[in-house]
């Protein structure tokens, strides 16, 4: 199965970011569940940002509804950039938008 997903993992202020390019789905998303676990400590800061992500379905949406979960159990902070494409929409449509952090950018979460 071909998994078209790259991600990127970086440290700015007291945040980790992890930056994903491509799509989640099925084949894709235990990568990023693995990269999103392995970062979920006590207070940890951790932005996912998705803005260059081309098309994410329900398995992604998990991820993402577990790792916050996660985050906030371990006392931790959890932000997602998700850009005005597909997962905007699919964030607005299943109302996840309102039971996480949502912003416009990762400068928005960490300052300048």
């Amino acid at each position: 199965m071909l998994v078209n997903i790259d991600i990127d993992v970086a440290e700015k202020a007291d945040w980790t970011i992890v930056t994903v390019v491509g799509e989640i789905d099925l084949a894709s998303a235990p990568n990023l569940e693995s990269t999103l676990a392995d970062r979920i400590g006590s207070g940890v800061k951790l932005i996912v940002d998705l803005d260059r992500v081309t098309f994410i379905d329900s398995t992604g949406l998990r991820v993402l509804i577990s790792s916050h979960r996660e985050v906030e159990n371990h006392g931790g902070s959890f932000a997602v950039v998700p850009g005005s494409g597909p997962v905007a929409r699919l964030l607005d449509l299943t109302g996840v938008d309102q039971q996480m952090p949502i912003h416009n950018s990762v400068e928005s979460v960490t300052g300048p």
